[in-house]
């Protein structure tokens, strides 16, 4: 299932400047995402079942049932895929063009054309 591009809007950049996030809705095929929140559960559960087998509620970063910082990238093949994905590639460069845009403007119209164009203004 293609996805069309991931469009950033100036809310998106606004968002970032005021608050540092935001989110790109339906960014991701409903099988990618189900790829990777099967993969996260997986990795929480491995989390979880070391920390019982210490017999303790916190390791490391990670706090039994509130927050885990886990390196899925080291650890699962899936994730690993995904995160040096052409989709993820393209979400990362639509997302540093739009915030480098000066504030108050907006990007409508991109022209790529040879550069001995002679129509070109």
């Amino acid at each position: 299932m293609a996805l069309p591009d991931p469009q950033i809007t100036p809310a998106h950049a606004r968002r970032f400047r005021d608050e540092g996030w935001f989110v790109i809705e339906r960014a991701l095929a409903p099988t990618q995402l189900e790829t990777l929140r099967r993969e996260c559960r997986r990795l929480v559960d491995e989390r979880d079942a070391e920390m019982t087998r210490l017999g303790v509620d916190t390791l490391d970063l990670c706090h039994r049932g509130r927050r885990y910082f886990l390196h899925a990238y080291a650890s699962s093949p899936a994730v690993r895929q995904f995160l040096f994905s052409d989709l993820m590639a393209d979400v990362a460069q639509a997302v540093l063009f739009a915030l480098c845009q000066p504030p108050g403007c907006e990007t409508r119209e991109l022209v790529v054309c040879p550069s001995t164009e002679s129509s070109w203004p």
